[in-house]
């Protein structure tokens, strides 16, 4: 006997390779980013359906799709993307990195599943050619948010004021969870902004499931980061609504009103005396403190293995570089290093940090780009669009800089997004083939 649950994602996952295969492989795209978010091994429901990888048969459901209709495609359109030399200069980079890698093994599985996250990228790129799809695309991304978010709800905070892991699939912790929804935020603040009735609705309803579990979570980075998020898209949306008409400046007060009321009433006693210890320096290895300590023992790595230790080297060498009551305390006998940026700079050494700073300024490029050419032709909608996916990923990347996620997919699946919209907009044969699929309005 299946539960509602369980059949409901049976049905939509099959559902979506099935349409993947027969009719688009966007189709496979979408199934993919469902699959991430619902994540569905840690669910109650799991052993009632079958034990699959469902991520590997959404992405081939891609694949499959794509070879029977390649000839509709440009195999080569991911290259007009800044970014994607960046991505493929960190693939070698790690595969050259197996030949001294202190932990063979686990530097084997870290770059195999960055291989994952390269395919993926390239197909998002590939097969998400117009605006319609792209569409499809961040709205699938923006349920997925909220489906963690409502299970975050569900869940609560345990007995220690915390909550637990609730996906999606490759978030490392709650801190993790809430890095990557609050990406999600300036999308669904954009859609209460310019989206259709039913749209603003949906958002608005959305927007509360996500603002909640970032405060179920309790999660420092994510607060900075939607701090930081929200004035940039505040800010620039301030400054493209000089050019139009003079309603959309009240329209954006009013959303980012409703936006911090709704946060400030959802915010409790918890939430706000665990934000007051921002400022505080701690002198333990108690989760979240010391993280000064653990940033400098990451800075003497690198200096002790400059080429790069392969995946997984911080951990593996934390025990000789860290106290060892921090140790100790740990449960797995080891200590991240809570920093995408101190990970690249350990694991991959400082070729490796200058190759993902790169990616990261191509893809702010890249969007710098792509917004001139909307404001050159007045597509005011698409750039306001282009600014929220831009505030998405400063977002993350402001989370991520307390977060070791140089492994965790949504790195790679923004700049994807972002890359897609840019050839959408920005390549005249995409534009012209795609004229007569608009933005809801």
């Amino acid at each position: 006997m299946f539960s509602i649950s369980a059949m409901l994602f049976i049905l939509i996952f099959f559902s979506g390779i099935s349409a993947a295969i027969f009719f688009d492989p966007s189709f496979g795209v979408l199934t993919y980013i469902f699959d991430y978010f619902v994540f569905p091994q840690i669910r109650w429901w799991y052993p009632e359906i079958p034990d699959l990888r469902y991520a590997y048969i959404a992405a081939l459901s891609i694949i499959f799709g794509y070879a029977v209709r390649y000839h509709r495609y440009r195999f080569t359109r991911s290259f007009g993307v800044s970014q994607t030399k960046w991505l493929l200069l960190q693939a070698v980079l790690m595969i050259m990195l197996s030949l001294v890698a202190i932990d063979p093994i686990g530097h084997e599985v870290l770059v195999l599943r960055y291989m994952k996250y390269v395919i993926i990228y390239f197909l998002i790129i590939l097969v998400i050619d117009n605006k319609q799809k792209f569409e499809r695309l961040i709205g699938m991304y923006l349920l997925g948010c909220t489906y963690v978010g409502y299970s975050g709800w569900v869940i609560g905070r345990d007995g220690m004021g915390t909550l637990g892991f609730i996906g999606p699939a490759d978030a490392p912790d709650g801190n993790g969870t809430a890095g990557i929804i609050v990406a999600g935020i300036p999308l669904l603040l954009f859609y209460i902004f310019q989206g259709k009735k039913w749209q603003k609705a949906i958002s608005f309803i959305a927007l509360v499931f996500c603002l909640n579990v970032i405060i179920l979570i309790n999660s420092r980075g994510a607060f900075v980061a939607l701090v930081i998020a929200g004035f940039y898209l505040l800010i620039q949306m301030f400054r493209t609504s000089r050019r139009v008409k003079s309603n959309l400046r009240v329209k954006m007060v009013t959303v980012a009103v409703i936006a911090v009321c709704s946060f400030s009433y959802l915010a409790d006693d918890f939430f706000w005396n665990r934000m007051a210890t921002l400022e505080t320096t701690y002198a333990s290895g108690e989760m979240g403190a010391g993280r000064d300590l653990l940033y400098k023992a990451g800075i003497k790595m690198s200096l002790d293995y400059p080429l790069g230790t392969g995946g997984g080297g911080y951990e593996y060498l934390s025990a000789q570089y860290l106290p060892e009551d921090w140790i100790t305390k740990s449960k797995s006998g080891s200590k991240a290093s809570h920093s995408l940026w101190i990970d690249a700079l350990v694991n991959n050494g400082y070729l490796g940090l200058i190759f993902l700073l790169a990616y990261v300024f191509s893809t702010f490029k890249l969007t710098s780009k792509v917004k001139r050419h909307l404001r050159t032709h007045e597509d005011f909608r698409s750039l306001s669009f282009a600014i929220a996916l831009e505030a998405s990923f400063i977002a993350y990347l402001c989370a991520a800089t307390f977060l070791s996620v140089l492994y965790c997919e949504l790195l790679y699946l923004l700049p994807a997004f972002l890359g897609s919209f840019y050839l959408i907009h920005s390549t005249p044969k995409e534009a012209t083939s795609a004229a007569n699929l608009q933005y809801a309005s």
